[in-house]
Formats: structure tokens, C-alpha cells, sequence
């Protein structure tokens, strides 16, 4: 079984809980299972443009052609 796991990572300026549950539940995963069978895909509110998130809310193409 392959498990793809997708976060949004708060701006780097922040530090949350949900990063930290984020991280221990991949490794946790990776061990379990193997890294081969767990891989992971994050983005960055950094990179989010608060002009593009309008249109973009709901379904990105970008990332639709990078998962794809």
C-alpha cells in the first residue's frame, strides 16, 4: 500500500501544533510502513498569494499538474 500525505505548512514565522503533529505522524508512518511506501507533498503559506487565493480556493491547477 502507497499513502501520499498533503500539508500546508504555516508561514515560516509561525510555528504551530498542526506542523509538529504533521511531522511526527509522517515519521511514525515511515517507520511503520517504509519510506518507500509513504511519500509527502507540502506547501507553504509563503508561496500563497492572497489575490490568487480567490480564485483558487477550491481547486488549484498548479498543483493538480505537480500531484498528477
Amino acid at each position: 500500500m502507497k499513502l501520499l500525505i498533503i500539508h500546508n505548512k504555516y508561514q515560516s514565522n509561525n510555528i504551530g501544533g498542526k506542523n509538529i503533529v504533521y511531522k511526527n505522524e509522517l515519521e511514525s508512518l515511515q517507520s511503520k510502513l517504509g519510506k518507500e511506501n509513504v511519500f509527502s507533498f507540502e506547501v507553504s503559506n509563503d508561496d500563497i498569494s492572497k489575490y490568487r487565493l480567490i480564485f483558487n480556493i477550491w481547486f488549484s491547477l498548479k498543483y493538480y499538474e505537480t500531484l498528477a
